[in-house]
């Protein structure tokens, strides 16, 4: 008799779990994690993008503040979310989350018009750094590209490209743009990791409806300053990368992508501070000894790459979205000796 029961119950354990049974179930599965709360996240080139995720049953709705701003809707199957939100008609974000076990962090992929990548978030909030308080650390020892390749270099806060600006100011180019010499095949051009960090966050940047490939956009958070994070723009990768992984300084991440441009290796530092995020130049950020390579270029002081934020408020550019409709009056180019 005993076995006999040891054997029914065994049978109803069995009947039980191929049933669901023991547990709640939502369209046919357990019952979701909820995974409301507020997540810091890395989007594209923006690592302080914002998230609000409201879930009720398999139903989620979502708020992103990156440097747009989404609201939209999706579901949960599991740890996955699926994510949409409209903009136009004809033109809408997708997002694809995978959640870790706690629920208090999410990795995936993203997909909007003329651009797709990665996204990570967090419960846990970014670290910060003060440079109003503690000034700009020089920690770039290693160059992000070959130098003797280099013709011109625009400013910080140029009318060059288009606009590109942070937390503080708007309608101006807060990243580097690089022209190689006429004598020199662009796409051979050797571009680097500046730093010791780790990636977080990479694009495909595209352009007339994904007909053209502009290359990917690496996005490297310091090792030393974790607030701190370099972007580089328009990489045809030598190897490929995932986010978290480790690059180091002076190691050949890639050469310029294959499309028409004039310029390569778009270049922006960004820190994450207690009041906002703020793009500083890549030149305030190298030690002297990289900056003394700039020196025998005929760069005699590093605020002769930026345009002080006085300077171009006082000759304020005008923008349509991030198209400049002119370039300004002050000189937005450096010329190399």
């Amino acid at each position: 008799m005993k076995a006999l029961n040891v054997i029914f119950t065994l049978l109803l354990t069995l009947v039980l779990v191929n049933c669901g049974g023991g547990g709640s179930s939502v369209n046919g599965g357990s019952q979701a994690i909820d995974y409301s709360g507020t997540y810091y996240a890395s989007i594209a080139s923006k690592p302080n993008s914002m998230m609000q995720i409201d879930q009720t049953g398999n139903q989620v709705t979502f708020t992103l503040d990156s440097v747009y701003s989404f609201t939209g809707q999706g579901t949960v199957s599991g740890n996955t979310m699926i994510l949409s939100s409209e903009v136009e008609p004809d033109t809408t974000l997708n997002i694809s989350l995978t959640f870790s076990e706690d629920g208090n962090s999410f990795s995936g992929t993203w997909d909007f018009v003329d651009s797709n990548g990665t996204i990570t978030g967090s419960k846990t909030p970014w670290i910060t750094y003060d440079v109003d308080k503690d000034g700009i650390p020089r920690f770039v020892a290693k160059d992000v590209l070959e130098l003797d390749k280099i013709s011109q270099i625009s400013k910080l806060r140029s009318g060059a490209g288009h606009d590109y600006s942070d937390d503080f100011e708007s309608c101006r180019s807060m990243k580097h743009y690089f022209i190689p010499k006429d004598s020199v095949d662009k796409l051979k051009v050797k571009v680097f990791s500046p730093i010791n960090g780790t990636v977080a966050a990479l694009t495909d940047d595209w352009m007339e409806k994904k007909s053209t490939w502009k290359g990917k956009v690496v996005c490297i958070k310091s090792k030393d300053y974790p607030a701190f994070y370099i972007i580089i723009y328009h990489i045809d990768l030598v190897n490929p990368l995932d986010v978290g992984d480790e690059v180091v300084a002076g190691q050949l991440i890639g050469y310029p992508a294959d499309y028409a441009n004039v310029t390569i290796a778009d270049t922006a530092v960004g820190v994450i501070t207690p009041s906002g995020y703020k793009l500083v130049s890549y030149f305030q950020v190298m030690t002297n000894s990289l900056f003394q390579n700039y020196q025998a270029r005929g760069i005699s002081s590093r605020d002769d790459m930026v345009i002080t934020k006085e300077q171009r408020d006082a000759d304020p550019l005008t923008c349509d979205g991030e198209e400049f409709l002119d370039s300004g009056h002050l000189e937005n180019w450096v010329t190399l000796n």
